[in-house]
């Protein structure tokens, strides 16, 4: 399996000039591990906070025409015969996996955008704009990875991309299909734990 480190691919580059030419915003390619790892970091920390065990909440990403992304998704799992029940934190790239009866949110919704300010700002001293700023950026960014995966898999064998210690997307040919992965660091899966057990 061949896993190449995020700054080693084409995604910054081709992130950055999409931006600057479908969306004028001008954002140095440097700087998109900084930025994945605040839509990552935040995501699970606002996850973290809003989460209920009566229901399912996802973040869901999505193209200007409502096209779906991607999400993140934290669902709690009653136990069985007394046992303690479990969190189940994961990401995907098919719509399929989102629960039927999930809450679902978006990163342009303004009463969460100072989670990813604090992520960006404590960690980088970046400042994030608005939230229609940050939707745009995290959509794309999320966009640009899941066509990037697309268009490098491999017949031969599972191919990646990581940020190391955040997290790690996966593209494998199976019976002629592409099937896309995304795992998130176990570290940053830690920011979802409460008193309950939690799965990772």
């Amino acid at each position: 399996m061949a896993i190449q480190n995020l700054m080693d691919t084409q995604i910054p580059t081709i992130f950055s000039t999409g931006l600057y030419n479908e969306k004028s915003f001008d954002v140095a390619m440097e700087l998109t591990p900084k930025i994945l790892d605040t839509l990552i970091t935040g995501t699970t920390e606002i996850l973290a906070s809003i989460k209920k065990k009566e229901i399912p909440v996802a973040m869901i990403f999505s193209k200007p025409n409502d096209e779906f992304i991607a999400a993140a998704i934290i669902e709690y799992f009653n136990g069985e015969d007394g046992e303690a029940g479990n969190w189940n934190y994961s990401w995907t790239f098919n719509k399929e996996d989102v629960p039927e009866n999930a809450k679902t949110i978006t990163p342009y919704d303004a009463s969460l955008v100072s989670f990813y300010r604090a992520v960006s700002h404590t960690k980088y001293g970046m400042i994030i704009e608005t939230p229609n700023y940050v939707g745009e950026l995290f959509n794309y960014l999320m966009a640009t990875i899941k066509n990037f995966l697309n268009e490098n898999a491999s017949d031969s064998d599972e191919w990646g991309v990581k940020l190391d210690g955040i997290v790690q997307f996966r593209v494998v040919v199976e019976n002629k299909e592409k099937v896309l992965s995304c795992e998130v660091d176990g570290e940053i899966k830690q920011l979802i734990k409460d008193d309950a057990a939690i799965e990772v």
